[in-house]
């Protein structure tokens, strides 16, 4: 129930206040039986009968002492379940798309049933309240299949990443043997296709290490553009190697840009026709 009355005859009720306005002579105070007697912060209803269904959504602490909680009631609830669970099913479906481009194991796909708008509708018109705690059950659920299966597809791209690695390390001696001379520099090229950044940057410090007159010309080609990555050991640079200097102008002619480091310079190019005339400009630049 409520009531407006004067303050000071509010305050005699006993009312509690959890905020810090300036109240006027007459305020408002709202109790639910001898269970709570406050006074109103804003919205109230007639009847607690009024709210029907409750949802808390959010609980938080904003200060010492303080809880907040963050709810909806009645046909807003019902709204909050259609939206989550629309939420749920868009993410599920993107997850298991990206989780069957990394692996063949149908077990890892969620399969589990999301509550439609009309369903969700139904069931509140069937089951009343008692809604309420099946479809936050249900919802529980699904976030918990999502949180396990978002893990399971990053340790399945962190494997495939070691195995990518692995497998480029693997064409180290290859890639040597093959290497032009150019005065004193080894001069390495090496074209690939969607291949992780870091792992060819991997690639190209353990080729530095095992030949510090290194120098590296490796291209990334992807659907969207061809990334340039030019790495050089001690020795290159001191023969007068500059990463930098040598990938501007191989963009000059690819239409992309980039820059770096004498010892290393990454960039991004879009004319995929011109990559061997890039390679043999960057090439005629090294004495």
């Amino acid at each position: 129930s409520k009531q407006e009355m004067d303050f000071e005859s509010a305050k005699k009720t006993g009312a509690i206040a959890f905020f810090e306005d300036k109240y006027g002579d007459r305020v408002r105070v709202v109790s639910m039986g001898d269970y709570s007697v406050e006074f109103c912060g804003g919205c109230h209803v007639n009847n607690t009968s009024d709210i029907q269904y409750f949802l808390i959504k959010k609980e938080s602490s904003p200060g010492a002492g303080n809880r907040r909680i963050e709810a909806v009631c009645g046909s807003k609830v019902e709204e909050y379940f259609v939206e989550e669970f629309q939420k749920l099913s868009s993410e599920i479906n993107d997850l298991n798309l990206k989780i069957k481009e990394v692996t063949d194991k149908k077990d890892r796909i969620i399969n589990k049933e999301i509550p439609s708008p009309s369903k969700v509708i139904e069931t509140f018109r069937k089951k009343g309240a008692d809604s309420v705690l099946e479809f936050r059950n249900i919802k529980k659920e699904l976030e918990e299949y999502l949180f396990e299966s978002k893990a399971f597809l990053h340790k399945e791209r962190k494997n495939i990443e070691a195995r990518e690695s692995a497998n480029l390390l693997s064409l180290q001696d290859e890639l040597l043997n093959s290497a032009e001379i150019k005065g004193n520099v080894k001069v390495v090229k090496y074209f690939t296709e969607n291949k992780k950044i870091d792992a060819l940057k991997e690639l190209g410090d353990s080729l530095k290490n095992k030949s510090p007159e290194v120098f590296l010309f490796f291209v990334n080609k992807t659907d969207n553009s061809d990334t340039l990555l030019f790495m050089a050991g001690k020795e290159a640079v001191k023969n007068g190697v500059n990463c930098n200097n040598l990938l501007k102008k191989a963009v000059s002619i690819l239409d992309g840009r980039g820059g770096g480091k004498p010892d290393m310079a990454q960039g991004s190019a879009k004319n995929r026709d011109k990559l061997e005339e890039s390679f043999n400009l960057v090439l005629n630049e090294i004495k």
